[in-house]
């Protein structure tokens, strides 16, 4: 697709990649959709306003009546487009950088589809004449969002870290101090600048240390839009998403509430977890990269648990979207003794991550390491949101790992 990544359309916010006049082409052909209400939330960068007032002028000469719910997480702008049965965008880009900034296109709860996607964009190439004048309504998010959260029941009084990455998330400290009163919230003063700057969900052992500092329970770190989660405990191990799906899918077993036995990773899952679930009877199901790829699966009934090492989890086929709040409620709901000596005595795949920003002969070089890490896994691929390639090798034999390091670093140089 021409302008559509993996998490909606991102990029750079100004006239090179991310400009105003592709703002405005998209905002133009919203007129494709049959719904009068486009509901609107944005996180915290210093271009998310300036966004908001170009779709805002586009919907509305596109006869849509904009909502604008301020600064709110993507999972709530999800919650409130199902609630209402409408559609929505969602100004954020995630993880990224405050330079970076993009759109989420959101459809009744869900990411819109690639048959939508290619309709947007087709729309995006014609010329557009309005039919009629919108109208524009700023409103707060109501109550109502919160009832969910507070059905989700937590036995034990926890002293919690809770790192907001300077993001969207900050629109619910007033929640996190209400719901738990010895909390210490972290990165909580965003000035469009600072989101995801070395905190958050990307960098969790600033969380941590917190929490070791504090003699606290344990830190929840978030990412910029609030559908990620990486959680510290105590003892300083860090749950990524892969560990925190274990957890929740070994307890939801023993409670006889897992659907099928069954859990949706992604396919960089580490494999370590994958094939100690499965020793315990607890299928995994594999998909591409995406929280997008883990929902269609739960809505199609496969599964009512997935997620992916990034932190994205998700937990019904009613609300089959991630969102962090309630990944760390349920987290905490399930807690206990039994399930941290589990994760603590978890073996896992020696596991290295590198990102690139150039790779030569990236299929030749798959093949090639490949044949040296003979018993673990190895993936290339293209970032959805970032111009790099990200690699990702693991195996049970840590000498593969070094070698296979060992021969990237002659590639690299080599090829370039």
């Amino acid at each position: 697709m021409k302008y559509f990544k993996t998490d909606g359309i991102r990029g750079i916010f100004g006239p090179n990649d991310l400009s105003v006049e592709l703002i405005l082409k998209l905002g133009y052909s919203f007129d494709i959709f049959k719904e009068n209400k486009v509901l609107i939330g944005y996180d915290t960068r210093y271009s998310s306003k300036i966004i908001l007032e170009a779709l805002k002028y586009a919907l509305i000469i596109a006869g849509k009546r904009v909502i604008d719910y301020g600064v709110i997480s993507t999972p709530c702008l999800e919650f409130l487009t199902k609630r209402k049965k409408t559609i929505g965008i969602m100004i954020t880009a995630s993880h990224n950088d405050f330079s970076y900034n993009g759109l989420k296109i959101i459809s009744r709860g869900h990411k819109i589809d690639n048959v939508q996607k290619e309709m947007l964009e087709k729309r995006m190439e014609e010329s557009h004449k309005p039919q009629k004048i919108g109208s524009y309504q700023k409103v707060a998010c109501p109550k109502s969002y919160f009832h969910f959260f507070d059905k989700i029941k937590i036995k034990k009084k926890y002293k919690i870290v809770f790192d907001l990455a300077n993001g969207s998330m900050c629109f619910l400290s007033f929640y996190l101090k209400k719901r738990f009163k010895n909390a210490i919230i972290i990165n909580d003063e965003p000035n469009g600048f600072n989101i995801n700057d070395e905190c958050g969900s990307l960098h969790p052992e600033l969380a941590r240390k917190v929490m070791l500092d504090n003699n606290y329970d344990l830190a929840a770190s978030f990412d910029g839009d609030g559908d990620r989660l990486i959680i510290s405990l105590k003892n300083g191990k860090i749950l990524n998403g892969d560990l925190m799906l274990y957890f929740f899918a070994t307890e939801l077993k023993r409670r006889k509430k897992l659907k099928e036995n069954k859990v949706i990773y992604s396919i960089i899952a580490n494999r370590g977890i994958t094939k100690a679930l499965e020793e315990e009877g607890i299928r995994v199901k594999l998909v591409n990269v995406g929280d997008e790829n883990i929902s269609k699966e739960i809505k199609a009934g496969v599964s009512l648990l997935g997620g992916e090492k990034s932190g994205h989890l998700i937990f019904s086929k009613k609300y089959n979207y991630s969102c962090a709040l309630t990944s760390i409620l349920k987290f905490l709901s399930l807690l206990n003794d039994e399930a941290i000596i589990r994760l603590n005595t978890l073996n896992e795949y020696y596991e290295v991550s590198k990102n690139y920003e150039q790779l030569k002969m990236p299929n030749r070089l798959l093949h090639h390491l490949r044949r040296i890490v003979k018993s673990g896994y190895v993936n290339i691929r293209q970032s959805g949101t970032e111009r790099l390639y990200r690699l990702v090798l693991m195996s049970p034999r840590n000498e593969e790992i070094i070698e296979a390091l060992s021969f990237l670093e002659k590639w690299n140089i080599k090829k370039n």
